[in-house]
């Protein structure tokens, strides 16, 4: 077991946070950038050390290694695990299976230096700035079931989410943040800290809650839905 309690030692100084708008430079909406910049300002506002740099560690590298590793894992059990998924819920991975062929036993061996090499230079990424300002989803929400319509929208959703399929490849804690609503739909960000440190993640995003707002998951619109009746 490795010793990891619930607040870890304090840090000296503003904490450092490295804000990157657009991971592996696939391109932004404006509505999330501007939810980046809120919530940049509302750490800044709190006494955080914010600076934008231009990309997270080894991005294209981190995503192809999972997309590999885990698919390869997937391919053996297959064909039992989609009966489990039911009609049309086995798409998105029948899709990402046919885009991304299972990996051989060499393979496999060098994709899993490459993990290793990869959760050290974002170790040290995280070292030198402690926390990560991202975005969660690089564009609006989408329409449902888009990632299991075809292979664009398959594409399409996995390169919306890529930060958060790096972030859960490397293993470290992370937690998603509301930041407004932009033509009806929600928008927020997503704060990313070293291994073991969800108090750091958490702090942070307190402080952008704080400014911003709190937002609840769900608006009913009572008035309306009153108007439809």
């Amino acid at each position: 077991a490795v010793p990891a309690p619930l607040d870890g030692p304090p840090l000296p100084g503003p904490v450092r946070v490295a804000l990157v708008a657009d991971p592996g430079g696939r391109g932004v909406h404006p509505a999330v950038r501007e939810a980046l910049t809120a919530a940049a300002d509302a750490l800044s506002d709190a006494g955080y050390d914010v600076t934008e740099v231009a990309d997270v560690p080894r991005h294209d590298e981190a995503l192809e290694a999972y997309g590999r590793i885990t698919l390869t894992e997937f391919a053996p059990t297959w064909p039992a695990v989609r009966q489990l998924l039911g009609d049309g819920g086995d798409r998105y991975i029948q899709l990402a299976l046919e885009q991304t062929p299972p990996a051989d036993a060499a393979e496999l061996v060098r994709l899993m230096g490459a993990w290793l090499g990869i959760r050290r230079s974002w170790a040290e990424f995280l070292d030198a700035c402690p926390l990560l300002l991202g975005p969660v989803f690089t564009e609006p929400p989408v329409e449902p079931g888009l990632e299991s319509r075809d292979a664009a929208g398959r594409q399409r959703v996995a390169d919306g989410m890529r930060l958060c399929t790096v972030t859960s490849f490397v293993g470290v804690p992370a937690v998603a943040v509301p930041t407004g609503i932009r033509d009806g739909l929600p928008c927020g960000v997503q704060v990313v800290g070293r291994a073991f440190r969800e108090d750091l993640c958490l702090a942070a995003a307190q402080e952008i809650e704080d400014r911003l707002g709190v937002l609840a998951p769900v608006d009913p619109r009572p008035a309306a839905a009153a108007e439809t009746r």
